[in-house]
Formats: structure tokens, C-alpha cells, sequence
């Protein structure tokens, strides 16, 4: 499996985040994430790596287990289905690590 960063620089809290979100699956979803995030004007920033940047699973798993943490955690792996629809443009839920409630757990094998 495949990951891409969306990296959250938060002004309130003086620091930045990297939600290492899963691109199996999600390639379409992403891109709307990404088109909102384009469209917006927003005081926290929000960056989405490109599927070009994608990142193993095994990577990501020793960024998290060795993240250092301030208000949170730096880096958080976040798996299953984006569920976000065409147009969405609500990127307030992004806030703090909101992406995280975007994603459903996969169904059971």
C-alpha cells in the first residue's frame, strides 16, 4: 500500500503536521481533496503531495512509531476509504487532523 502526505501547518499552534493519507482506493477522492484545497483561502495551510510522491506503507509506519509530538503527534498514517464527493469544498473539516473523520475503516475481508 501507498501513502501521500497532507501536511497541515497550523498558526494557532505553532506547528506543523503530516497525515499520511492511503492513495489505494483514494486516487479520485484525492483529487478532489485536492481541488478544494486549491480553491481555498484559508488562514492554516494545507498541502497535498502529489501521487508522484507517494510513500510505502513500511515508511510511513517508522515515521509514526518515531514522530516526535507537540500539541499532537507530527505524523499520523490514516487508512481506509476517503469518503468526500465532488464539489466538496468544506476544508474547515481539515482542521487539526479532521481529514481522519473523512476516512471510513475498510470493509472486513
Amino acid at each position: 500500500m501507498k501513502f501521500i502526505a497532507l501536511t497541515e501547518t497550523n498558526d494557532n499552534e505553532g506547528e506543523t503536521w503530516r497525515f499520511w493519507l492511503q492513495l489505494d482506493g483514494n486516487e479520485d477522492q484525492l483529487e478532489h481533496l485536492r481541488a478544494a484545497i486549491a480553491g481555498a483561502d484559508e488562514e492554516e495551510t494545507y498541502d497535498l503531495d502529489s501521487v508522484d510522491d507517494a510513500v510505502p506503507e513500511s515508511e510511513v509506519d517508522v515515521l509514526v512509531k518515531h514522530t516526535l509530538s507537540g500539541y499532537m503527534a507530527y505524523d499520523h498514517k490514516v487508512t481506509g476509504l476517503l469518503e468526500i464527493v465532488d464539489g466538496w469544498t468544506d476544508i474547515d473539516e481539515l482542521y487539526k487532523g479532521g481529514v481522519r473523520g473523512l476516512f471510513t475503516a475498510p470493509a472486513p475481508a
